[in-house]
């Protein structure tokens, strides 16, 4: 059983590229497996992109960075209905259109009534750390009961360098 904390799931450093952010009839996804990482090893296999789950409908907080660099931290769920993809599809125009490559986030698909005081403040520890890499902490913080999930690149998305790479290398 999870924590009564605020986090059950959280995605670290994702491509903006490796998500099919939708189309005319087709919503999109935000495709992650709380296995083991992919990795950079390649194009995911038929049954890891079968095993991964799709996370477009959680809520909470996410942070954009621009070659590992925080550029924006924004919220989504708090009096409205929109979702961590959502919010995170907006920054795909506007201002921040261009200014940012990769993204965090750390959700959770049903905001809990009844949160432990000390376990969300641990984990706003580890929000912050892991959003900011501060150089003095000694640790990486705590997500007590959440569990980190890998980016599945999505295979109708146009994927950033690696993934296309790997998919020409999986077409010999």
């Amino acid at each position: 059983m999870l924590s009564n904390g605020m986090i059950t799931h959280y995605g670290l450093y994702w491509s903006k590229n490796d998500v099919f952010w939708g189309q005319r009839g087709n919503a999109g996804q935000l495709l992650g497996r709380t296995s083991s990482p992919i990795g950079r090893r390649g194009a995911p296999s038929a049954n890891e992109r079968r095993s991964a789950s799709d996370f477009r409908d959680y809520k909470g907080v996410y942070a954009l960075f621009s070659n590992f660099e925080l550029v924006y931290v924004g919220q989504a769920g708090i009096g409205n209905n929109h979702t961590l993809f959502k919010r995170i599809k907006q920054h795909r125009i506007g201002p921040l259109a261009n200014r940012w490559e990769q993204y965090c986030w750390f959700g959770v698909a049903n905001v809990p009534k009844q949160v432990n005081a000390n376990d969300a403040l641990k984990q706003l520890e580890a929000i912050c750390i892991a959003m900011t890499n501060p150089g003095f902490n000694k640790q990486s913080g705590a997500f007590k009961g959440a569990k980190q999930v890998y980016q599945v690149p999505h295979p109708d998305a146009d994927g950033d360098l690696e993934t296309r790479l790997a998919r020409l290398l999986n077409r010999e």
